[in-house]
């Protein structure tokens, strides 16, 4: 009787040890998942940044045709050749104006540059109570504040209006996340000629890069658009150091 129960114990033993080799080799592929889920969402919003490029540049030309078309033969053989021009610049920081003050038009005799009007990060905390607030914030990231700042880090620069038809999210959720945003120093909002366009900020970069290692090593996917649609309060966001 005692060898029949060392066999049986062997045997559960043996089974145990196979049974976590299986857990192992399931969590390894559901990292994989999460992976290839990261890339695919990237690769969407890849995709939708340049068709709306490739849709500008058109609708640049076409105004371009428009507008030598209605000029005399002699008047168009006049019109020198547009100059390649530098790059836009981004400048340096300055406050942003307050709500009340409307903002200058860009004369069209100058260059198109990028202004930031980013805030300055909150300053670290000191110990005192309510410190940690600001740090908080900017490690919270739930489905929907991450789907904002994911379009962004794949387009560059974007209108408020690109980032609500990208995240399919409505418009006054977008704009407060932003402007949330914005103060903790995670987006810079940026003026291309006399259009606001958001941007992320070195700051956000590395918030997202620090959000993704964190679902990456707890086992987690990244969130998808189900978690998006099903997003309702803070509690389903991730607070992470």
């Amino acid at each position: 009787m005692a060898d029949h129960a060392q066999y049986i114990d062997s045997i559960k033993v043996l089974n145990e040890r196979l049974l976590a080799q299986l857990d192992e080799e399931k969590s390894k592929i559901d990292k994989r998942k999460a992976n290839a889920q990261r890339e695919i969402a990237q690769c969407a919003l890849d995709e939708d940044g340049i068709e709306e490029k490739r849709k500008a540049i058109l609708q640049a030309q076409t105004m371009q045709l428009a507008y030598l078309d209605s000029l005399p033969p002699d008047a168009v053989r006049n019109v020198p050749p547009p100059p390649p021009g530098p790059p836009p610049v981004l400048l340096p920081s300055v406050p942003p104006p307050p709500p009340s003050t409307a903002v200058p038009q860009t004369s069209t005799n100058q260059p198109e540059v990028l202004r930031a009007v980013r805030v300055a990060a909150p300053p670290v905390s000191t110990g005192q109570p309510g410190a940690h607030a600001v740090g908080q914030r900017r490690a919270r990231v739930g489905p929907q504040r991450y789907f904002i700042l994911i379009s962004l880090r794949a387009a560059g620069a974007l209108t408020l209006a690109d980032v609500t038809k990208r995240t399919r999210l409505p418009e006054r959720r977008v704009r407060d996340q932003l402007r949330s945003d914005i103060h903790d120093g995670v987006v810079d909002e940026v003026l291309v000629g006399v259009v606001h366009k958001y941007r992320l900020s070195k700051a956000g970069d590395q918030l997202l890069s620090r959000f993704e290692e964190y679902r990456k090593s707890s086992g987690k996917g990244l969130p998808t658009m189900e978690d998006v649609r099903s997003e309702n309060t803070p509690a389903s966001a991730d607070i992470f150091s």
